[in-house]
């Protein structure tokens, strides 16, 4: 058998080189960053302008399999799927009270919203704290939230009862629906404390 000469090796590495490089070429990154939407629930509700109230949204606390960055779908009572690709932008609990906050001021029109935590001088005269208990997608085609909240004074005294809210709303498959349909949820969670801090009385 002929051996292959000198100059046919060398023309053949440069081909062997493209070959190898093709199969090491760089795929696109499948991950998709998520955020919550302020005014996705389309919440009409009469509007009382509280100029007087400034508003501290926090702290919101999250169950412990959904303070993650990957998303999380409900597959039922016992299962959770966790989506590797499809990722929040910023700790869900902070993104939660972001939008709730921006939504309270639609509802509101209050002096001031600013989410925990915040420095003693900037304290709000009323604020409100946030237990979530789930908040995630239900396979296949809804997505739940339940959460526990209470409105405090300006020094951390609790005004009524604690209250419950519990919601539910459609969501299609897919990260960017669902995420839609849990901005949904966040309105209508908002919703229900607009409705309690609008008929708070401030003393500062």
């Amino acid at each position: 058998m002929r051996l292959p000469s000198t100059r046919q090796m060398l023309l053949a590495v440069p081909v062997i080189l493209l070959s190898a490089g093709c199969g090491l070429s760089p795929r696109k990154d499948p991950t998709v960053f998520l955020v919550l939407a302020p005014g996705a629930a389309e919440v009409v509700i009469p509007m009382i302008a509280r100029t007087d109230l400034h508003i501290g949204v926090g702290p919101v606390t999250l169950p412990r399999y959904l303070d993650r960055p990957q998303l999380v779908t409900r597959v039922d009572a016992t299962e959770l799927t966790v989506h590797e690709f499809a990722r929040w932008s910023a700790p869900l609990g902070a993104l939660v009270a972001d939008a709730i906050g921006e939504n309270l001021m639609n509802y509101l029109a209050a002096g001031s919203v600013r989410t925990h935590p915040w420095a003693a001088a900037d304290r709000p005269n009323v604020s409100v704290r946030i237990a979530i208990r789930q908040f995630e997608p239900v396979a296949p085609d809804s997505a739940v939230l339940r959460a526990r909240w209470e409105v405090v004074d300006a020094d951390g005294q609790p005004i009524g009862e604690p209250q419950a809210s519990h919601h539910r709303t459609a969501a299609a498959v897919g990260p960017k629906a669902e995420a839609l349909a849990l901005s949904r949820l966040i309105g209508l969670l908002a919703a229900d404390i607009a409705g309690v801090v609008r008929s708070v009385n401030v003393t500062r």
